[in-house]
């Protein structure tokens, strides 16, 4: 395409088709040139590109307030639906301080990276089982067969979701994703209706399950939360506790699989880079250089508390901002030849692919984790992989990744 020009950023900037993602990193490389911080009328917000800008606003949620950062305010209809039933703050990366540190503080020993070495030769066994289990010379795809599946049920079995429940929850959790994009997306009513009731659906679930381990513990996370309620280490009101669940359902499978794919395609689509998988180090700078280059969270909103200027742009209160991460992780200024897959980085974590600041992402080392024993088995076990033809981008609001990759052995 035509490089953009300032005057196309707004009308051109939209995640929710798939011709918008097909021109987005064009549209950012000319905000991150000609206007890094730019209005756009779809998202009602103003898009922050730039490394420096986007890095501040997340080191000071003083300023920028995580509340509602999953999407603007709902219709009047869906809110009185959700109301008192669905939390507001709803999910981790949804609250401010002091509530964020008491809630993320019950999750960060399920997430360690001890705990995920633990992990390993499972999510090794599912992997090869998922390979083995997939028909030989006819095309697959990639996301539904391989990556969602491992990455659903590794973050099921981390909550404890049980086995019969998880196509349920795997769709209410779907729903509820879009939802918070669906005025955005411009969705009608009924269809946002819809939306909402698998959200209710999902956070009825949920709360059924949480008053289960109450009285029958098992070894998964709801229990070890429950566990530390009940200690009164970290008390933790009703609301609080069943936003934890959802949103680590959500993010735990849609944002790993994502990951997953994108380095998917890197890795088949030049198969001279697999002998690199051998070595530990390697295969690991590889998946943190996709994180990067392919950030599957595009980014996120945050709404101004107090006047602020970012980018040459005075905001006050109540101005929304969406923090590009994926923009700022191919930022020049931040980047050495960010549109590069080097895996020579001097730091190869430094960019924001998994946030920064209070709200970093807390299933950081599991979403690695589950990208490396994905290539690594799938080398071992289909050394003829190849994609099977282009991939398919997926539409949506701040989740960037496809929809579809066909790959074939």
């Amino acid at each position: 395409m035509t490089a953009p020009t300032e005057s196309d950023l707004d009308p051109l900037f939209n995640p929710f088709t798939t011709s918008g993602q097909e021109v987005m990193d064009e549209v950012l490389a000319a905000a991150r040139e000609h206007r890094p911080v730019f209005f756009s009328s779809l998202l009602q917000a103003w898009v922050v590109t730039r490394a420096d800008d986007v890095t501040r606003a997340l080191e000071d949620p003083a300023t920028f307030s995580s509340v509602g950062v999953l999407g603007n305010p709902p219709r009047k209809e869906i809110a009185e639906v959700l109301a008192g039933r669905v939390p507001e703050g709803a999910t981790l990366i949804g609250w401010d301080e002091p509530q964020h540190r008491r809630m993320k503080s019950v999750l960060v020993s399920a997430f360690s990276r001890r705990q995920v070495r633990a992990m390993m030769p499972g999510m090794e066994r599912r992997t090869a089982a998922l390979l083995d289990g997939l028909p030989a010379g006819t095309p697959v795809d990639a996301l539904t067969d391989i990556a969602l599946p491992l990455s659903l049920d590794v973050i099921f079995d981390v909550i404890g979701v049980p086995a019969a429940s998880r196509d349920e929850f795997f769709g209410w959790s779907q729903d509820w994703g879009r939802l918070h994009g669906a005025e955005l997306e411009g969705l009608d009513l009924d269809h946002q209706l819809r939306l909402a009731n698998s959200a209710l659906l999902l956070h009825t679930a949920m709360a059924d399950l949480i008053e289960a381990r109450r009285t029958d513990p098992a070894d998964d996370l709801i229990s070890a939360v429950l566990a530390a309620e009940a200690a009164e280490t970290v008390p933790l009101p009703a609301q609080e506790l069943l936003s934890l669940f959802p949103g680590l359902i959500f993010a735990g499978h849609e944002t790993t699989a994502q990951l997953i794919v994108r380095a998917l395609a890197r890795l088949l689509g030049t198969p001279e880079r697999r002998e690199l998988l051998a070595d530990d180090d390697t295969l690991a700078r590889f998946v943190e250089e996709t994180a990067r280059l392919d950030s599957p969270v595009g980014g996120m909103a945050r709404t101004v508390t107090r006047p602020a200027r970012l980018g040459g742009v005075d905001l006050g209160p109540g101005d929304r901002v969406f923090l590009h991460f994926g923009s700022a992780n191919r930022d020049p200024g931040a980047v050495r030849d960010p549109e590069d897959f080097a895996l020579d980085r001097k730091v190869p974590t430094a960019h924001l692919a998994f946030g920064r600041g209070i709200h970093a992402c807390v299933g950081a080392a599991l979403g690695r984790a589950e990208a490396q024993v994905v290539l690594r088995t799938l080398v071992t076990r289909w050394p003829d992989a190849r994609v099977a033809g282009p991939p398919e981008l997926q539409p949506h609001y701040f989740i960037r990744g496809f929809s579809s990759l066909r790959i074939t052995r």
